[in-house]
């Protein structure tokens, strides 16, 4: 291996983002087949979703944020994306753009751990390595992480 990981910094999870006059809590994939999805086109978002690909509405898009303008505008229904990016998504809209979707998870999606990673020929590699875990369970610990990041990030136990 020519690679030092960092113990699991978080989960790079997908949520739905909707339009708020959809008012159904999914709870299946299968149940997104009648409505039109924005998704990234060089994102993941699982393997349950792959294999349902062809039976659903979907329009590519090049970025989350294109995806977030599309739903806005009408164009989908549904845009499938980090929690985090829609937040900083949300956050430079106005009041009336923001008050037309919510955020909700939906089972199935993409949940997949997120490391730092260090190349062993760099020699300082494990000492920092070491150093960032330590560093990065006490931010966790005193809650500056969740405060920082956000409530829908998601810790490894």
């Amino acid at each position: 291996k020519n690679w030092f990981f960092s113990e699991p910094l978080f989960k790079l999870t997908t949520y739905l983002v909707t339009r708020r006059d959809i008012t159904q809590q999914f709870s299946r994939l299968d149940e997104l087949r009648p409505y039109r999805l924005a998704l990234t086109a060089w994102a993941s978002y699982g393997d349950k979703f792959d294999r349902l690909k062809p039976e659903l509405k979907l329009r590519l898009q090049v970025s989350d944020h294109q995806s977030m303008q599309a739903l806005l505008k009408g164009e989908v229904d549904i845009a499938l994306m980090d929690p985090v990016i829609a937040h900083l998504l949300l956050s430079q809209l106005d009041d009336s753009s923001r008050q037309k979707v919510r955020l909700q998870p939906l089972t199935g999606l993409t949940a997949q751990d997120v490391y730092l990673v260090c190349s062993r020929n760099y020699l300082p590699c494990f000492e920092f390595m070491q150093k960032f875990n330590k560093g990065w369970q006490q931010l966790r610990d005193t809650g500056v992480l969740e405060q920082s990041l956000g409530p829908v990030v998601h810790y490894p136990e």
